[in-house]
């Protein structure tokens, strides 16, 4: 069996199939209380990883938000957190290739803000990738190993427990017992001394498949007896199923049938309540092979019928998760689409006023111009101020009709072109009219200017003359 661990959202969690609900409640309430948008994203992405087991399409539109969100106000650690926790959905949702296009985005946006929380949940996701296909073991223990080094240096033994347990399947898969014994058993360490049934529930499993695959059944049975126990208390009955199809391995490889054929039963009485179809599955195909070792042919016949029909079921259901995963991609697609139009919408309006205030701005300038009465004008510098208004207008102008263009139009660039250069011929013949009575008006107004501003420098000399005169008139009768 191939499986290992991810890391979901912000916190390192197992994937289970059981929803934990008080989690969910409590992470609800804090969601509804946050006032900071950086904090509500980041609770709205943790929230989303407790529907990792029991609703992936639920998480992926939860995590996909979060994005956007982080996206629109410029969070990075949102966004790279968000996807990856879109990429979680993905993986659930078997879907692999999307996953690990997601986990890639996600370890490049931690990469560039120097996040190594996020840089090794990453690296331990694209691990679980690459480790769950055949024959891509090695690349996957590649990102194990970059996981492993910074949840060193980040002192973070929950993670670290996690990543060596995902290390110790790999090597399982890839048969090297030694190694995955090592990896196991350091995971365990760190389990105990994490505390919890969850924790160390994981490692006892993962060494009993190890034990079981080394073709020792009977120090497998020791591990996987107490995996079960914790697994029963914890309510985990995913693991449980698959720890007592184990154990009925286990007593099988010890030729102890009527053992291995009670927790067969129990594994697929779990498993088919809880629709676990894979454990039912297994569970079915040892017991036929069990009754048809003990010559019960009714009885073998039977399992094998139910096996067969479980796994068209296991086919079925893939080729489901398949089609929501396509199905989800394209919710999202047209989502971002929507929202990518929402922001051309927006930036377009900003666009359209800022042009408006431009051609406001200019227009009002020329009109001051033309009705001051005291500033002179040079000419040129109107005609300068007529051009750059007429190009602000004629922008402003094709702001404001390119969407109706284009809907006429159907987007033909030539047909489009041929509008505006008819739109351009009408404005340049009243730019030039209105320049030329503009020119005029200041024209005249200058003129006027110029006339009073001679007119009053004739008075003052006038006035000069007349002072100097009278000045001269009476120093001679004081000389007299």
């Amino acid at each position: 069996m191939r499986r290992a661990w991810l890391a979901v959202g912000l916190w390192l969690l197992a994937c289970t199939v059981h929803s934990q609900n008080p989690e969910r409640d409590s992470l609800r309430s804090l969601l509804r209380l946050s006032q900071d948008d950086t904090l509500r994203i980041l609770r709205q992405i943790q929230l989303s990883g407790t529907y990792a087991g029991s609703a992936p399409d639920t998480m992926l539109l939860m995590a996909s938000e979060a994005v956007s969100q982080s996206r629109k106000i410029g969070f990075k650690k949102g966004e790279g957190f968000g996807l990856n926790a879109m990429a979680n959905a993905y993986s659930t949702m078997e879907s692999p290739a999307k996953a690990l296009e997601l986990y890639l985005q996600s370890l490049l946006v931690s990469e560039n803000i120097n996040d190594r929380q996020m840089m090794e949940k990453v690296y331990n996701n694209i691990g679980v990738i690459h480790s769950n296909q055949q024959g891509e073991e090695r690349q996957g223990l590649q990102y194990y190993f970059q996981a492993k080094a910074m949840a060193e240096q980040l002192h973070n033994q929950r993670s670290l427990s996690i990543v060596l347990v995902n290390m110790g399947e790999a090597y399982k898969n890839l048969r090297m017992y030694d190694s995955a014994i090592i990896y196991t058993q350091q995971a365990y360490k760190l389990a105990v001394k994490l505390g919890g049934i969850a924790n160390t529930g994981v490692p006892m499993l993962v060494m009993g498949e190890i034990y079981l695959a080394m073709g020792k059944p009977a120090a497998a049975q020791d591990y996987l007896k107490k995996a079960a126990i914790l697994s029963k208390q914890a309510g985990d009955y995913r693991f449980l199923s698959q720890q007592y199809v184990d154990l009925a391995k286990s007593f099988n490889s010890l030729n102890q049938p009527d053992s291995g054929m009670h927790y067969a039963k129990m594994a697929l009485s779990i498993a088919k309540e809880k629709q676990f179809l894979g454990s039912a599955a297994a569970a079915s195909e040892l017991l036929y092979n069990l009754y048809k070792r003990k010559v019960d042919a009714d009885s073998a016949l039977t399992y094998l019928e139910l096996t067969r029909s479980l796994n068209d079921s296991l086919k079925s259901e893939a080729s489901t998760k398949k089609l929501q995963a396509l199905s989800m991609e394209e919710s999202l697609r047209q989502q971002e689409k929507l929202r990518e139009e929402e922001r051309a919408r927006e930036e377009r309006l900003h666009n359209i006023q800022y042009a408006a205030i431009a051609v406001g701005l200019f227009s009002f300038l020329i009109v001051f111009f033309i009705v001051s009465l005291t500033v002179v004008v040079n000419q040129k510098l109107i005609k300068l101020l007529g051009i750059v208004a007429l190009l602000i207008l004629f922008e402003f102008i094709n702001l404001l009709i390119h969407p109706y263009l284009g809907g006429l139009t159907h987007h033909s660039p030539f047909w489009m072109l041929l509008i505006m250069v008819c739109i351009a011929a009408l404005l340049v013949p009243m730019h030039h009219r209105i320049e030329h009575w503009v020119t005029h008006k200041l024209t005249v107004k200058n003129n006027k200017i110029r006339m009073a501003a001679a007119a009053r420098k004739s008075r003052a000399q006038k006035q000069q003359e007349a002072k100097l005169a009278t000045g001269k008139g009476t120093g001679a009768q004081q000389q007299l």
